[in-house]
């Protein structure tokens, strides 16, 4: 009789019976009532008259989430309280809406809402809640779920919440799980989370897409890690409903997030951050774009999203988009740190672009790259280093528009920070001006620059702004003046010391583990070589002073300066060494640790073993060492 009751509620339509119609008060309360005959005779705390106490000991149970529990209870007192002002209307035992304009206007105000279509809207959206809720019971209790029916979560490999560890511990090992016990302990803990559910529809879900990133996990590179990480995003799915969407309309997605979890630890945080860099993966690849594509892309999620959030959206949606592309070998060291540089100067176009109110007339800012910057050559979780400067003295409204921009950038939000920002290497560091005239800056490096100023000063250019055309060349020429006039007298003596107090001051490289970047015979090493070359010949021949190392080193080669044999050495190692990097970046590592999953990982994306890795490394840090001791 139950049944055939709920079956009839199931096919009705949005009656004006809000008890015995669609999403009413029976709705409730055969929901409730359908786990009360189910589970009723084992747990005695169950059998309870009372909804609400009801509703509570079922949330108490893991029978129901906090969601379900939250909009039944609230909806319930909506309806009981419309039942009785229906009845109050008219003195009679009723649950009937009325007919007339009039009656449902008085109905609306006693509810609390003045305008009788706002009443309606608000009725249907509850009873729209109510059979959705109810509608999820009885989906998922009309056939199991197809996920829990394969891989290792299924009940072959477990006892209740027990795991059985010898099937558990033999099937990971076939798959190549070099820790067996830590994998079953993220498995529980991932078969854990489907349980914490917040709605019956997100449990049913999760159900069925958890094992099948359980299995995917275990068909990747380095499931240890995807595992891993997928206890922390299972849990995320556990807890947001939107994610499990997202995934659930898109399962395409399943294989390319284990793919990230299983490379790297500094993206997959990122992807648990918001479930819009999620969908995200389901677009398509665009190798190459320009600067103008960066800036009119994020111009158009400015307009849709705000300033604040776009920038931030921007930057993570190309990091997880070009990570994805360089891990998948579509493009090469040089072309991301390229493309990642872009995404810097797009965002400080368009912090720089926005308006603002305190300004009396637009700022002649100029922004000049410094370092990887500079370069083009940023990678993954890097600062920018940057100076501000304007043609003429800079005026009340250029400091304001430049520490508006800082303000832009390093703000935290919801979605982070844009970019963490330096802007030290200015003159005089951080008690100088924050923003200087080009006059300014011509007197610093003409009478008081060091040397590492000029290193710094040859990676130096404008990154945005580009309308000021006058002013960006006007900051280039003095660039090139004050490097050909000071570039010849810097000696190898100097860069050499520079180079050892660098080594024994910020170096962490300890036995058994290797600092790319500062270590002995690294990248940093290596580009004060090139550096040198380029200041001590720049007077002969202006065309050396490019900002990129790969560009320097091409032209040293073409002028002479460099052998063409040491020429493809050095840029060889460049691309060795950045390749090193980005991999340790992607897993938040500062060393590289020998037998290290990170090591194993550069490794492999460089088609070696580790022990040939470990070679090669050695061999290219001696060279470059050598080559600095030798060089005239």
């Amino acid at each position: 009789r139950m049944k055939s009751q709920v079956e009839h509620i199931k096919a009705g339509t949005l009656s004006r019976d809000v008890k015995r119609g669609y999403g009413g008060i029976r709705e409730i309360e055969f929901f409730i009532q359908i786990f009360q005959l189910i589970y009723g005779g084992k747990e005695l705390l169950l059998r309870e008259r009372s909804t609400f106490k009801a509703l509570h000991r079922l949330l108490q149970k893991g029978l129901i989430g906090y969601e379900d529990l939250g909009q039944l209870s609230d909806n319930y007192v909506f309806l009981r309280t419309l039942e009785h002002r229906l009845q109050q209307l008219n003195d009679i035992q009723t649950h009937t809406l009325p007919s007339g304009d009039v009656e449902l206007e008085i109905l609306g105000k006693k509810m609390g809402i003045s305008a009788r279509q706002g009443f309606l809207s608000e009725l249907g959206k509850r009873r729209h809640r109510v059979r959705e809720i109810y509608d999820s019971l009885m989906e998922s209790g009309k056939q199991p779920s197809h996920g829990q029916a394969y891989g290792l979560l299924s009940s072959v490999f477990w006892d209740m919440e027990t795991p059985v560890e010898h099937l558990l511990s033999r099937e990971l090992e076939s798959k190549k799980v070099k820790d067996a016990g830590k994998a079953i302990h993220c498995l529980t803990k991932i078969r854990n989370n489907i349980y914490s559910f917040q709605t019956i529809k997100g449990r049913r879900l999760l159900e069925d897409i958890i094992p099948k990133f359980a299995n995917e996990a275990l068909k990747g590179t380095n499931p240890d890690l995807a595992l891993l990480h997928l206890v922390d995003f299972s849990g995320i799915l556990a807890a947001k409903e939107s994610y499990l969407e997202v995934i659930s309309q898109r399962p395409e997605i399943i294989s390319v997030l284990n793919f990230i979890f299983s490379q790297s630890e500094y993206l997959s945080k990122i992807l648990m951050g918001n479930p819009e860099y999620i969908e995200s993966l389901a677009e398509g690849e665009t190798a190459k774009k320009s600067l103008t594509s960066f800036t009119n892309e994020l111009r158009l999620l400015a307009e849709r999203r705000g300033v604040s959030t776009a920038v931030r959206l921007f930057r993570r949606l190309e990091e997880i988009r070009l990570g994805i592309m360089f891990l998948n070998g579509k493009i090469n060291a040089t072309e991301l740190m390229k493309s990642l540089s872009k995404t810097a100067g797009a965002v400080l176009s368009t912090l720089l672009q926005r308006p603002e109110e305190t300004l009396t007339y637009s700022p002649s800012l100029i922004i000049i790259g410094f370092g990887k910057l500079g370069g083009r050559e940023i990678i993954f979780n890097s600062d920018l280093d940057i100076i501000f400067t304007t043609l003429r003295e800079p005026s009340g409204d250029d400091i304001k528009a430049a520490e508006g921009l800082l303000r832009g950038c390093m703000s935290y939000t919801k979605d982070g920070i844009a970019y963490t920002i330096d802007t030290r290497l200015r003159p005089e560091g951080s008690k100088g001006p924050l923003v200087s005239s080009i006059e300014a800056l011509r007197n610093y490096y003409s009478m008081h620059a060091q040397t590492w100023e000029l290193q710094a000063l040859l990676k130096a250019r404008p990154v945005c702004n580009f309308k000021f055309r006058i002013s960006n060349l006007k900051f280039m020429e003095m660039r090139k003046e004050i490097l050909i006039k000071r570039g010849v007298r810097i000696t190898l003596d100097d860069i050499k010391k520079m180079r050892e107090r660098i080594r024994k001051e910020l170096s962490k490289e300890i036995s058994g583990s290797y600092d790319i970047k500062l270590g002995s015979g690294g990248l940093e090493e290596l580009e004060f070589i090139v550096q040198y070359l380029q200041l001590k010949n720049c007077k002969n021949n202006p065309l050396l002073l490019v900002q990129g190392t790969m560009d320097a080193i091409k032209r040293l080669a073409i002028s002479g300066v460099l052998k063409n044999d040491d020429a493809a050495v050095i840029s060889g190692t460049y691309l060795f060494y950045r390749n090193i990097e980005t991999i340790m970046r992607l897993r938040n590592e500062s060393l590289l640790k020998e037998g290290s999953d990170t090591m194993r990982s550069a490794a492999g994306f460089m088609n070696m073993d580790e022990v040939e890795l470990l070679d090669s490394l050695n061999e290219k840090r001696e060279w470059i060492k050598n080559f600095l001791n030798d060089l005239a």
